[in-house]
């Protein structure tokens, strides 16, 4: 599932599609639906897109067979002409050298596939080793990882646990030369566990972000455009473009930019020589989530963005103000459904699922919002009642306190989310069931009213 909605995707790629061309469409739609980290790249350059046609004029860039062009010509406000390349960064590469992200996530599926959950949770301690290239892990390869979960020493751990789920247990092993550990821990409703931190920079000359904007620089070399480049780089799950600064030796993601961009930072590297004669300027772009955990609907996702300008001279001059109106095009992205790192999966659930509101209603009508995927994967058999009634707690209660007083559902209204892809439903209930037809005036004369409306009640 993607970062930004399905539908406003959709609905930016339809705004560009003329300029782009149909041939660009298809190849798009083709990586959007292939899902994972091509998906993300795709959705990124259609946002980037978007947003630039909005902040100015774009041109298509004519193809030229075996040449790769930058994605868009970017008119500005006063007619100069920049070529712009979106590209997605992620920490694909330090995943596969130390892959913990499968660990835990096999761990945690074998853990509710045994209903260990129902008792407790298994926690890890992960050691590690140094190495020139950042730290090893003492997790199996992708490779070896369903050997080590159908090891006889893990089936072993995990039979101890279901027969005295009561009693503290503990596995450990070895790889790559270092000692790590697994640990049931009983009563507790949370796993996860410790690791050293691996998916930072160690050289400032060689990472994902360097490497990344070195096959770049060669890509607009390669072009022919004689124009100046701006080059958007987007997070597609990349730790280090994620965060704003960086303790220890290791670099920033605004470091790493600075010295290839200008041969210099003021960083712990130095003295390290790199530049680029071709780029521009640097856009980053990160995914920020702000809010409670506790309550979804009180999350905030946005892009926040910082622009690096190469100060060195280039091949085609480029002013400041000019890269300053193309940065500022981030501002007409549409809503962050999901952070990068949940876009890597599709989600089990609705956009909506769990959550309702009451908007409120008269003295004697009710009004209820749910939703709308929901309520279809209900009616088609594909949602266990038995699940949805766990999981809508409160809903459901809101929907029998209304059933008890003889109220009927009188009304269904559909509201749109168009920056979602889910909708909600409003259910109104202001009638009266066939069974309470005779009670109606009895309830009254006793002085009974319908069940209080509340407004804007949090998702369960």
């Amino acid at each position: 599932m993607p970062i930004f909605s399905n539908r406003s995707i959709a609905r930016m790629l339809q705004t560009i599609g003329p300029v782009i061309g149909d041939t660009k469409v298809t190849d798009l739609r083709g990586r959007l639906e292939a899902g994972a980290g091509d998906a993300i790249a795709a959705e990124w350059e259609v946002a980037i897109i978007y947003c630039l046609s909005l902040q100015g004029r774009i041109e298509a860039i004519n193809s030229c067979d075996g040449v790769r062009e930058p994605d868009i010509i970017y008119v500005s406000s006063d007619g100069a002409r920049v070529a712009v390349e979106v590209t997605a960064l992620s920490d694909r590469s330090f995943h596969d050298k130390n892959p913990m992200r499968a660990f835990s996530g096999e761990l945690l599926r074998i853990t509710f596939k045994n209903g260990i959950n129902g008792f407790g949770a298994i926690q890890y301690e992960i050691g590690s080793t140094d190495s020139p290239n950042g730290p090893v892990l003492g997790v199996p390869s992708r490779r070896d990882m369903a050997g080590f979960f159908a090891s006889d020493a893990f089936r072993t751990f995990v039979a101890k646990i279901k027969s005295a789920p009561a009693s503290p247990g503990e596995m450990a092993f070895q790889i790559n030369g270092v000692r790590s550990r697994l640990k049931f821990v009983p009563g507790t409703r949370f796993g996860g566990g410790t690791h050293a931190t691996f998916n930072l920079p160690v050289d400032v000359r060689s990472n994902p972000i360097s490497s990344r904007l070195k096959a770049k620089d060669s890509q607009i070399a390669g072009s022919g455009l004689e124009l100046p480049s701006v080059v958007f780089l987007c997070d597609a799950d990349c730790y280090v473009l994620e965060r704003e600064k960086i303790s220890g030796n290791a670099a920033s993601a605004a470091e790493i930019i600075e010295l290839f961009l200008n041969g210099r930072h003021s960083g712990p590297f130095q003295r390290a020589r790199s530049r680029s004669r071709r780029i521009n300027g640097v856009v980053a772009c990160r995914v920020k989530e702000e809010g409670s955990w506790f309550r979804p609907d009180f999350r905030r996702r946005h892009v926040v963005s910082e622009v690096v300008r190469n100060r060195s001279e280039t091949c085609h001059a480029l002013r400041d103000d000019c890269l300053a109106e193309i940065a500022a095009c981030v501002h007409h992205l549409p809503p962050i459904a999901r952070m990068p790192v949940n876009a890597l999966t599709a989600p089990r659930w609705p956009t909506h699922y769990g959550g309702y509101r009451m908007p409120g209603g008269g003295p004697n009508s009710m009004k209820i919002e749910m939703s709308l995927t929901t309520l279809q994967r209900l009616l088609a058999g594909t949602l266990p009642t038995d699940q949805f009634a766990r999981d809508h707690g409160k809903l459901v209660e809101q929907f029998k306190r209304a059933t008890d007083a003889g109220k009927l559902i009188s009304a269904l209204k559909i509201k749109e989310c168009p920056d979602d892809d889910d909708d909600w439903v409003e259910i109104e209930l202001n009638a009266v069931a066939p069974t309470h037809l005779f009670k109606e005036g009895k309830d009254e004369a006793k002085g009974e009213q319908s069940p209080p409306s509340a407004a804007n009640v949090a998702p369960d």
